[in-house]
This record gives structure tokens, sequence and C-alpha cells, in this order.
């Protein structure tokens, strides 16, 4: 297990202590790390994980990320975007969203 991933599971033992409704969501995701996503990404059945991007954070960020990448999926964004939709316009709302 690298470095990275030992935090985000770290992150992780955090929200089930702190957040249940966030942990027990976030557990369900399989932690892939790729180099493909510029920061945290999720397709509602995986959380990508860019490892050089997450060295920078502090633990706390971590789990903040942990809770908004899971929120994504309890909002159902991935799965209501309008056909056609721009998807940086699409993200960019959905992010503010999250994060309200």
């Amino acid at each position: 297990m690298t470095e990275q991933l030992s935090r985000i599971e770290k992150g992780l033992t955090e929200l089930v202590l702190t957040q249940p409704f966030f942990a027990t969501l976030a557990l369900k995701l399989n932690i892939t790390e790729t180099k493909d996503v510029p920061t945290f990404a999720t397709d509602g059945r995986n959380l990508y994980v860019n490892s050089d991007w997450c060295a920078k954070l502090k633990d706390k960020e971590i789990i903040t990320i942990l809770a908004h990448e899971t929120l994504h999926c309890a909002l159902g964004h991935l799965w209501r975007a309008p056909v056609g939709v721009d998807h940086e316009i699409w993200n960019e709302a959905v992010d503010n969203e999250t994060n309200w």
C-alpha cells in the first residue's frame, strides 16, 4: 500500500468515527490510484486518486475530499447529467452544489 493510500485509509477511519453517513457511502467505493485525473474523481463505483496531488494535502483536506466525492454519488450527480450537457459546466455546477 502506498503512502497516499494509507493516508486515505486513515481518512476513511476518521469518517467512520465522526461522519458515519459519509463513511458508509465512501467505504463502498474502490480506491484506485491514477495519473488520469488531476485531483480526485469518482464514477460511482471507484474513487480515483492522483497520488501526486494527494501528497500535497493535509489529512483534514483528504477527509473533506472523501466526503465531497461521496456526496456526488449520494446526490446522483453522475446519473442526472442532461443528455448533451457540457461536461465542464455540469462538473462546476455540481461541485458548487456539493460544496454548499
